[in-house]
């Protein structure tokens, strides 16, 4: 995953793909790449993951409250 600052600061996060393509009987190697824009994706993880900790936060704290 590679990250690209755009003109506003903010960093957008990429996942790429390369293929080689050989062309013909004289070789020719080109290459194509796709890059996929996953900054939400990483965004929402990152979100759920915070939401998760905080959860099992919160549901340790009950039953330490239920045992007193």
């Amino acid at each position: 995953m590679f990250g690209l600052k755009c003109k506003d600061g903010s960093v957008r996060r990429f996942t790429w793909r390369c293929q080689r393509l050989y062309e013909g009987a004289k070789n020719k190697v080109q290459i194509v790449a796709i890059a996929l824009d996953v900054t939400e994706m990483c965004t929402l993880a990152e979100k759920v993951e915070s939401l998760h900790k905080t959860t099992t936060f919160s549901e340790f704290l009950r039953g330490l409250v239920h045992d007193f």
